[in-house]
């Protein structure tokens, strides 16, 4: 793929599009309309896909991808300047050397109020979803450059950008380099989304809760509230600082104990609509359509899965 341009957020905005499928940018301002510009270009590499973006004074936005991204998880790592982030309800400010995970199948903004350098490099969201990190410290979740973990991450997808790998075993290799490389960034970055260990102990015990009988369909906010002695406001207050919400978190573990109950159990748990029902879920389209969303495969498909594949693990 040619793709370069250097030059006024409209222009930006149409090589987002031809990179990504799905873009809108616009200046951060009006006073910054004159200074707002983008670039893309491709990141030539066999090991990592994904593009090399320069950009100043520039707001960008992007709803879920689709065609050949839907299926995917981004790297964002900022190698000059400073952005901001807003992605699963989080808002970061990232600066030079920073990373964070971006979901193809949730939207995000990026703001660049200076100027950024970054590279997007791109994996299947499988491989996300597998790391030992827990869903809600996954995507959007600030990785520092503070931290050597970060740093030496950043040194390797740097490396492997720019000396590109030609050999097939040798670029799965790197892949997996890199994944064992962010599943322990992820898994210290707990503390990044500044929830307490406390904090951390009693989302624990809920998750216990709710998936010892997921399919109890008068489990919400309220029910989690008075079951844990907690107020509304102070349980709306707690999920804040994972990104999320109670209602969505509770949704998630359901599709969570769904997955299992259709990679460990096969045949025992019924049919797909009755997964779907023991799992809390009353329509079986609705129920297909969020565990795509949040797995990248089909409920049907994740059944099929060979007895050697490994389902996503957030111990």
């Amino acid at each position: 793929m040619t793709l370069s341009c250097s030059t006024n957020a409209e222009a930006f905005q149409q090589s987002l599009r031809a990179a990504y499928g799905a873009f809108e940018t616009e200046p951060t301002s009006r006073d910054e309309a004159e200074r707002a510009f983008g670039a893309v270009r491709p990141i030539m590499s066999a090991a990592l896909e994904g593009f090399e973006i320069h950009a100043a004074a520039v707001r960008s936005i992007r709803p879920s991808l689709g065609n050949q991204w839907q299926n995917s998880g981004f790297i964002l790592a900022l190698l000059d300047g400073e952005l901001t982030l807003e992605h699963y309800g989080r808002k970061v400010a990232l600066r030079s050397g920073d990373m964070a995970l971006l979901d193809s199948k949730e939207a995000c903004s990026i703001d660049v109020f200076d100027k950024a350098h970054a590279f997007t490099v791109s994996m299947s969201r499988a491989s996300f979803l597998g790391l030992r990190a827990r869903p809600e410290f996954l995507f959007g979740v600030h990785l520092s450059s503070t931290r050597s973990i970060c740093r030496i991450l950043l040194r390797t997808i740097k490396s492997v950008v720019r000396d590109d790998c030609s050999d097939p075993g040798e670029a799965r290799a790197i892949r997996s380099a890199i994944l064992t490389l962010l599943e322990e960034a992820l898994h210290g970055a707990h503390s990044a989304v500044h929830c307490d260990a406390r904090s951390r102990r009693q989302i624990e015990k809920m998750r216990e809760w709710v998936a010892r009988d997921p399919g109890n369909s008068q489990i919400d906010a309220d029910m989690l509230a008075r079951t844990f002695g907690m107020s509304r406001r102070s349980l709306y207050r707690l999920f804040a600082t994972l990104g999320t919400t109670p209602g969505r978190w509770i949704n998630d573990v359901r599709l969570d104990q769904a997955y299992r109950y259709l990679f460990d159990g096969g045949a025992d748990h019924g049919s797909v609509s009755q997964v779907a029902f023991a799992a809390g879920f009353s329509d079986s389209s609705h129920f297909a359509r969020a565990f795509r969303r949040r797995f990248g495969v089909s409920p049907s498909e994740c059944r099929a899965l060979p007895s050697g594949a490994a389902p996503p693990s957030w111990s």
